[in-house]
């Protein structure tokens, strides 16, 4: 079940004075819900203010779209909100950025044809914050590797947005192997 409410608009024909409303992306998927809403303005700037709310089970979502010689699955529970525009990311303003969330990962488990060994995400706990994601909880089998990581990852807003942008951050990792 999916629903989409939007709404694009336009009173000059200027690319700046483009507004695209998200007023409600909804799907069930066997009644769990997930659920996006938000703007994305100024499409020179690229103003936004989006929220992600709910749970994704990948396994179900890949039975109704595969993808091909991939097994994936596991839940995604996403709590989160962002607001800023391409200009602070770019200046570096983070500070200036509200982005604040949780996503807590599941048994998460990933095989494919193109990766050696399996990847199993037993438990994860992600809380953004403008500047950083604070790893709470990471919990993972790599191959027959059992992990553990604590710490943080700064940097990460411009390095999931540009392909140039480097990641930096503290981590504590535990392996067994």
């Amino acid at each position: 079940s999916i629903h989409l409410d939007s709404e694009i608009s336009n009173g000059t024909g200027q690319i700046a004075d483009t507004r695209i409303s998200l007023n409600k992306i909804t799907f069930l998927l066997d009644s769990e819900p997930f659920n996006l809403s938000g703007v994305i303005s100024n499409l020179k700037d690229y103003d936004y203010k989006l929220k992600v709310l709910g749970l994704l089970d990948l396994g179900k979502l890949t039975h109704i779209y595969p993808v091909p010689n991939t097994s994936l699955t596991g839940t995604l529970d996403f709590d989160y909100t962002t607001e800023g525009s391409l200009s602070k990311l770019e200046a570096k303003q983070y500070d200036q950025l509200k982005t604040e969330g949780t996503l807590e990962v599941k048994n998460l488990s990933y095989k494919s044809t193109d990766v050696k060994f399996p990847i199993h995400l037993d438990d994860a706990f992600f809380k953004f914050t403008p500047d950083k994601i604070v790893l709470k909880r990471f919990t993972a089998e790599f191959g027959k590797s059992n992990v553990t990581l604590k710490g943080h990852l700064r940097n990460y807003i411009p390095w999931l947005l540009k392909h140039d942008a480097m990641i930096n951050g503290d981590l504590t990792m535990t392996c067994d192997t």
